[in-house]
């Protein structure tokens, strides 16, 4: 990461997570929220995310504090949202070729042998399948039905299935075969933030967190996901059946 010094990838297991600041001076203090109140983003919801800051400012102060009280899942959501929406293209490209780099590391720690579970992405959401693709390892993308998933091949040695819009006008393979992740594979599992305790924040819809519930299997894979620094151990609470990303 050394070229990449304002970046982060959440993969505690190699110690490789920056904790760097950006030099703009993005912490999210008092300051921040100030200037935010001066100059909404497209987040604001009748001043909500002014709110949503000063919680966070505080909350990553205290984050450390057993005692310290933590802020809402809807909160830290609304807070990741608008990180996410002003992270220009060169830190998600960034992002990208991280998560790349440490693909590529674990699948020769693993040989031929290791396979890469991911979700395409829809509109500006972070590219990591173009940069998977690049990989020589087996590809599976998530097909959702109704409340269910399943992932299913994208690419097996040589054989690529098309793509089409699913549910959520997500690109999904048209592809039959199914498999589950297991011991020796690498998931990255699509995540808004994280706590402290390494538990992920999705969008609320719950589809992999119900995955992992259903298949006791794939909790065996390597979880880990891309995320921008100023999102990582945001303090809020995790519930039982929230997955865990892997040290």
């Amino acid at each position: 990461m050394g070229s990449l010094p304002n970046e982060s990838i959440y993969f505690e297991k190699h110690d490789i997570i920056a904790r760097t600041r950006d030099p703009s001076g993005i912490l999210y203090g008092p300051e921040k929220a100030a200037r935010a109140r001066q100059n909404p983003g497209p987040y604001y919801r009748e001043n909500r995310e002014c709110q949503v800051s000063d919680e966070l400012s505080a909350s990553k102060r205290m984050s450390d504090d057993a005692s310290a009280e933590p802020i809402t899942k809807e909160a830290a959501r609304l807070f990741a949202g608008r990180i996410w929406a002003e992270l220009d293209m060169h830190r998600r490209r960034s992002l990208a070729e991280q998560a790349g780099g440490f693909a590529r590391r674990f699948l020769q720690e693993r040989g031929a042998s290791g396979r890469v579970f991911l979700t395409a992405p829809i509109g500006d959401e972070i590219d990591l399948l173009s940069v998977m693709s690049a990989l020589s390892c087996d590809l599976f993308l998530p097909v959702i039905r109704d409340s269910s998933m399943d992932f299913v091949a994208y690419r097996e040695g040589q054989i690529i299935v098309p793509l089409r819009p699913g549910r959520f006008q997500i690109p999904e393979p048209q592809g039959t075969h199914i498999a589950v992740p297991d011991a020796g594979d690498l998931m990255f599992v699509p995540s808004l933030a994280c706590n402290p305790h390494r538990f992920r924040l999705g969008r609320g819809g719950g589809f992999f967190d119900r995955y992992f519930a259903e298949h006791a299997q794939a909790k065996k894979c390597q979880k880990v996901s891309a995320m921008p620094v100023e999102l990582i151990e945001i303090h809020f609470p995790e519930q039982s059946h929230d997955v865990k990303l892997d040290e």
